[in-house]
């Protein structure tokens, strides 16, 4: 294994670019990006050094961020490859995103409470880039720039599996005129020479101006009479009477408030990973998970910032755990609870939902547990923002 200080010999730094305008994907309520170490480590456990590669390192200085690699060769994008040349890195990319996908679901039995489980969500929330111009190819292996970003309000783009646009093809080079400008500027100086004589001796004057005469009050010594006002004019009795003025039409009415003591409970879906609008409680419909369990309610309740618990109701037993929620680069919303212990001292296995919005203040939901020696366990479920009383 290389120490730091041999890595940072044989690094090369293979793309840079500003955070602003950026939106890094979270795990965990933490960027993804950060946890480079641990995800390229289990990768290489797992598949290998080559596989491994794909990710290059992160390295944030202020506000950029630089993308650091040791894989030797020459470095390209994807956008310079020729098309033979994109064949080849596309064989690469399907062997990488086999490998890992298999990895992904191996990781993912532990549940996602455990230490593979953890890196299984790892592995692929880390699986997005901004656009293809994030792809490298060094020698013959693909490696990814800016991983864990996408641009806000976007899903970002899967590196593996979304097919690479094509870079449009070069514009022919024009040929360069050089012009020589003294000859045009000898030209212009002459017409404006030119256009200088013709209005000098066109609108030359002639004759001296007159001077202006006196007004005769300060002429004669006495104050200056006014004119007589002229006598006002009367309306002729055959012209038309002239129609009042129209009446301006009333003001609109203003929209009615809302009334008191009603919140807002329209459903507003998280974007660029804001959690605040997932504040408060939210409840299920009554559900059974199968094989025999009897149906039950559960409420969810969150901080702004996605951490909160849970509350099963089922028969009169009271189940409690810690909850999590958190926002997938799909768009959806992932709620996670514990294992745990109910008021009746049986076991409480951890239940996942995959939410998507609906309509109003209501999502759709699929769920997962794990069920004990039940086995795997899914049902379908709907989740209410409960009103708060």
């Amino acid at each position: 294994m290389s120490t730091p200080s041999d890595r940072g010999m044989t690094e090369r730094e293979i793309a840079r670019g500003a955070i602003s305008g950026l939106e890094a994907v979270t795990a965990f309520n933490a960027p993804v990006f950060k946890s480079h170490a641990e995800i390229t480590a289990a990768v290489r456990r797992a598949i290998g050094p080559g596989v491994a590669a794909l990710f290059a390192r992160p390295v944030v200085a202020g506000d950029e961020i630089a993308w650091m690699t040791d894989q030797p060769g020459q470095i390209r994008r994807w956008s310079d490859l020729t098309p033979a040349e994109r064949a080849a890195a596309a064989e690469q990319r399907r062997a990488a995103s086999v490998s890992l996908a298999g990895l992904i679901a191996t990781l993912s039995r532990s549940g996602i409470n455990t230490r593979s489980g953890n890196l299984s969500h790892l592995i692929e929330t880390a699986l997005v880039i901004p656009s293809a111009d994030a792809v490298r190819v060094i020698g013959d292996l693909p490696v990814l720039a800016f991983w864990g970003f996408r641009r806000p309000g976007e899903p970002g783009l899967q590196p593996l599996e979304a097919a690479l646009p094509d870079p449009p093809p070069p514009l022919p080079a024009a040929r360069r005129r050089w012009i020589r400008p003294w000859p045009w500027l000898a030209v212009l100086a002459g017409l404006v020479l030119a256009l200088g004589l013709w209005w000098r001796f066109e609108f030359r004057p002639d004759v001296a101006p007159m001077p202006q005469p006196e007004p005769a009050g300060e002429a004669s010594g006495s104050p200056p009479v006014s004119p007589p006002a002229p006598p006002p004019v009367a309306p002729s009795p055959d012209a038309p009477a002239q129609p009042p003025p129209p009446v301006p039409a009333p003001a609109p009415a203003p929209a009615p408030a809302p009334a008191p003591g009603k919140p807002d409970t329209a459903l507003h879906m998280p974007r660029n990973g804001d959690l605040s609008s997932m504040e408060g409680c939210w409840r299920t419909d009554r559900y059974s998970p199968g094989g025999g369990a009897s149906a039950g309610v559960s409420t969810y309740c969150f901080d702004a910032r996605g951490h909160g618990r849970l509350v099963h109701s089922d028969g009169g037993v009271t189940c409690r755990a810690p909850a999590e929620v958190e926002l997938r680069p799909d768009g959806s919303l992932y709620l996670a609870d514990r294992n745990s212990t109910c008021s009746d001292g049986s076991e409480w296995h951890q239940d996942r939902l995959l939410c998507q919005g609906g309509s109003g203040a209501v999502m759709q939901c699929s769920g997962q547990s794990d069920g004990g020696q039940h086995g795997v366990r899914r049902w379908t479920t709907t989740l209410h923002r409960r009103e708060q009383r």
